[in-house]
């Protein structure tokens, strides 16, 4: 559908019937009052003037997005992030204790699993039960070297007697 774009009066070929500008800069220019440079639509590149408006079509996004993705992105911090004050780690295979995130249509995003109980479950040579504490000695959430990882066996979590750390006498 052909409309006329609110900012520059430019004839456009809207995807969608609210669709009221051309362009993001045009919408940006509507919402901080701004006016347009003198010269604006001259300036465009060939290939940019006969884009403004267009959506892209599904190949270029997914190739955008995949670009995007992981190592290549300007913010990656290597799959970790803070949880809690936990340290959290994206992993690309499957691990009997991480959980999953799934994508809109079913398919498996990612897996995510808490380094502290990774570590541990590498030490033991086995997954960790639900009912597993996993104490840092030093009491840093985020400190999980295996001499300051401690593993606390509560067999009946929720109604089991308090388990004592033998470290620092914290009770769990």
């Amino acid at each position: 559908m052909i409309k006329l774009c609110e900012w520059c009066n430019q004839e456009f070929n809207a995807a969608q019937k609210r669709t009221r500008f051309c362009s993001k800069r045009c919408f940006g220019f509507s919402n901080t009052g701004r006016t347009m440079p003198p010269g604006w639509k001259e300036n465009l590149s060939a290939s940019m003037k006969g884009r403004i408006g267009v959506p892209l079509s599904k190949e270029v996004r997914d190739k955008l997005s995949e670009s995007q993705k992981g190592a290549k992105n300007a913010r990656w911090v290597g799959g970790r992030s803070l949880i809690n004050g936990y340290v959290r780690l994206n992993i690309d295979y499957p691990h009997p204790n991480a959980y999953v995130e799934y994508r809109s249509g079913g398919e498996v995003r990612r897996w995510r699993i808490l380094e502290h109980r990774l570590v541990m479950s590498a030490i033991l040579g086995r997954p960790l039960d639900r009912w597993d504490i996993i104490h840092h000695k030093n009491g840093d959430k985020t400190d999980n070297r295996p001499e300051n990882l401690e593993h606390l066996r509560g067999d009946n979590y929720g109604t089991r007697a308090p388990v004592i750390c033998p470290s620092c006498g914290y009770a769990f």
